[in-house]
């Protein structure tokens, strides 16, 4: 299994993560990917967290997040057809797409929002800006 960098997170999938840079080494990863498979608990019971708006009316929602408790876990359910599972302590996520998505599609969610949540788990505060203006 390929081990991958990023944000200072060792990611340790089956398959190679495009775009990350690839780890030597064995040291134990920081974070286990499941991709294309759901998690074992997937079918179990589970509370709304989050709705977000819908871009236009008569769509679903942008993002679904639910909790299950019984794990914990939070899943995240994107409009666009890719569910992120991620155990609460942010050490394994699963991810599964619907076609004709891809894991090109889900790496986007990933390394955006996904690992962002995950970094919030383990302490960290990621900041997510395009660009800043001071005086002016």
């Amino acid at each position: 299994m390929p081990d991958h960098l990023a944000f200072g997170l060792r990611l340790r999938s089956a398959e190679p993560l495009p775009g990350l840079p690839v780890l030597a080494g064995s040291d134990a990863p920081d974070v286990a990917l499941h991709l294309g498979r759901a998690a074992p608990w997937t079918d179990a019971p589970r509370r709304t967290r989050y709705t977000s708006p819908a871009e236009a009316p008569g769509t679903s929602p942008t993002v679904l997040a639910y909790d299950v408790p019984s794990v914990p876990a939070l899943v995240l359910d994107y409009a666009e057809g890719i569910r992120f599972e991620v155990r609460a302590d942010g050490r394994e996520v699963w991810a599964t797409w619907q076609s004709p998505l891809t894991l090109d599609d889900a790496m986007t969610f990933l390394l955006g929002p996904v690992l962002g949540y995950v970094l919030r788990q383990r302490g960290a505060l990621a900041l997510h800006a395009s660009a800043a203006v001071f005086d002016g």
